[in-house]
């Protein structure tokens, strides 16, 4: 089959029909080049385009942060310690700084080549059509495609403009609304399958902790640029303090009871130290137990759970975010 090239968001939406459709496309069978590069531009005093050490933090965190995409894509987890040497010598960024104001241009053609080929390999979970969906949306994300879609929207919304300025205007405004068409389609593509949900959800926010992090390193900063293939945006002061404390999804507490899997359990004199995961889910999270608020049993029940490899009901407060737990609370162990 020969290569779909995508250049732009209708590329997208072509292979979005294509895919509701029932056609056949295997992620081999998509060429990402024309997005695998990423521009951040920042203005100020202190940034003429030479080095200093906030470029330097920025840079490495951008790539850390990246690198827990691949983590979670081919290991589902968020640890870099996952990595091999030979995953680290395929995963790298290539970063390009220019004078003038400070433009740092990130290729990441060969995280996105690690990307699809460890979509590629994957042999159970999801449908084939399910995972080219999931790969592109994993793409978008690590591209920028969602968090600058978001601060274009955010920036859209405050903008009082000129009437000269109005065809830019609906220019923007259109990309975004083909963005959000694009991310429901394939998460619609996605319904039903909680493991792929996972993927792209954590695959997203993850992308989004990249760019906001880099947001965050520049202090003094008059504006920030975020561009890729097809997006532009440009924040001022003002907007980018907005956009990294709006541009995250809020954690919050649901109460209830759930089937776990326990995967190792710590004990001191005051609590149990528990490290878990839901039926059904590939990410793990700790669960604090204190001891004064369950009997002998339940600590009993707790570690035969352990011992045995079987799943066991827990009651409690589970702090989520954007469907994912991220620790929890327990105040009784059901039998």
């Amino acid at each position: 089959m020969e290569k779909i090239i995508i250049s732009n968001l209708d590329d997208l939406n072509s292979i979005l029909d294509r895919l509701n459709n029932d056609e056949n496309i295997d992620i081999s069978d998509i060429d990402f080049n024309n997005l695998a590069t990423v521009k951040i531009k920042v203005y100020g005093d202190e940034y003429n385009g030479e080095l200093n050490s906030n470029i330097i933090h920025a840079m490495s965190n951008y790539h850390n942060e990246l690198l827990k995409v691949y983590c979670v894509v081919r290991y589902r987890d968020l640890s870099l310690k996952k990595l091999s040497s030979e995953d680290k010598k395929l995963l790298t960024i290539k970063y390009e700084v220019n004078a003038g104001c400070t433009e740092i241009i990130n290729s990441i053609k060969e995280l996105i080549e690690s990307i699809g080929e460890a979509f590629s390999k994957m042999t159970t979970g999801m449908t084939p059509k399910q995972k080219t969906a999931c790969c592109i949306l994993t793409v978008l994300s690590v591209a920028g495609y969602f968090t600058i879609s978001e601060a274009l929207n955010y920036d859209l919304k405050k903008q009082d403009l000129l009437t000269s300025a109005q065809s830019q205007l609906d220019s923007q405004k259109i990309d975004v609304k083909k963005i959000e068409t694009i991310q429901n389609g394939m998460l619609s593509i996605l319904n039903g399958n909680k493991q792929a949900i996972e993927i792209a959800t954590n695959t997203k926010n993850q992308s989004q902790q990249a760019y906001i992090n880099t947001v965050k390193s520049f202090p003094d900063v008059t504006n920030i640029e975020l561009k890729n293939s097809n997006l532009d945006v440009k924040l001022d002061k003002s907007e980018i303090s907005s956009f990294v404390t709006t541009n995250k999804d809020k954690l919050i507490t649901e109460e209830g009871t759930r089937e776990l899997i326990i995967e190792s359990i710590k004990r001191t004199p005051e609590r149990l130290n528990i490290i878990c995961l839901e039926i059904g889910s590939d990410y793990s999270f700790p669960l604090s137990v204190d001891l004064s608020f369950i009997e002998q049993d339940e600590i009993d029940l707790l570690f035969d759970s352990f011992k045995k490899s079987i799943p066991v009901k827990i009651r409690g407060d589970f702090k989520v975010r954007s469907g994912v737990i991220e620790r929890a609370n327990t105040s009784n162990v059901l039998p």
